[in-house]
């Protein structure tokens, strides 16, 4: 599906990161890891390299023009083009009440990673997306639609990235550049499985009590595994998407139905 294709995923970590930068890679794409973790993703693109794929890694922080400015290039030099970018870098920020929240260390640095570093990024693609006639895929979150708890700046920045989006795809489409959200709800990853462990000693319940009472409330019964939500990335980015931009698809199993 992706044969001589480039692809840059940004925030390259263990989870939805890796899956789409392994899956990327089996598709027959250039892969471009970006991430502020360089011995991580060193060790991912030589295993990708290994099993026969082709990638490379890339140190970027995406709070710092500069960086960004670089990794396009390096994807460049590499390969001759840039074709997709994915963006995956996020800042969770401070879990506190937003009146809680110190705006210089916890309410800021979010909106710098998820929203404006969004856009730096976008900025030092753009003009190779432009000769690819390529994609733009943000990784966005169901909590736009039901904010948490806690997680204000998280929920508010996300929601930010989606009129970013929106308004991307109206800025670039000219230029034949879609822009599309993914909003993932609940991923079965390892961190998941231990927050449900810390829910169930909590209440004094197991850990299956939990997650039944979790599904419950999905229409389709079960929580999405990270390929699941990277299949749904992969189709955005592909030209079987070529008629769609300015989307958001939900990829939760019916968690929220909008």
């Amino acid at each position: 599906m992706f044969a001589d294709k480039t692809v840059i995923v940004s925030g390259t970590g263990p989870g939805l990161g890796l899956t789409m930068a392994k899956m990327f890679a089996e598709e027959g794409a250039n892969v471009v890891l970006a991430s502020r973790n360089l011995d991580y993703i060193e060790e991912v693109a030589a295993d990708i390299n290994d099993s026969g794929g082709s990638a490379i890694a890339v140190q970027t922080d995406v709070t710092d023009q500069a960086l960004c400015d670089s990794l396009a290039d390096r994807a460049i030099a590499a390969f001759g083009s840039i074709d997709v970018l994915v963006n995956n870098a996020f800042n969770h920020g401070g879990f506190k009440a937003l009146c809680d929240l110190d705006i210089d260390t916890e309410w800021q640095p979010t909106f710098d990673v998820n929203v404006t570093g969004t856009l730096r990024l976008v900025r030092s693609v753009a003009p190779a997306l432009k000769l690819s006639a390529g994609a733009i895929v943000n990784i966005n979150t169901f909590r736009i639609r039901e904010p948490a708890l806690g997680s204000g700046a998280y929920c508010s920045s996300k929601g930010a990235l989606q009129n970013l989006s929106r308004t991307l795809a109206l800025e670039l489409g000219p230029e034949n550049i879609r822009v599309n959200n993914v909003m993932p709800g609940y991923i079965d990853s390892d961190q998941l499985r231990a927050h449900f462990d810390r829910v169930a000693a909590e209440e004094g319940v197991s850990a299956d009590v939990v997650v039944k009472r979790l599904i419950s409330t999905q229409a389709l019964g079960f929580i999405p595994s990270s390929r699941e939500v990277a299949e749904a990335v992969l189709f955005l980015a592909s030209t079987r998407a070529s008629a769609i931009t300015g989307a958001s698809l939900d990829v939760n199993a019916g968690l929220i139905i909008p």
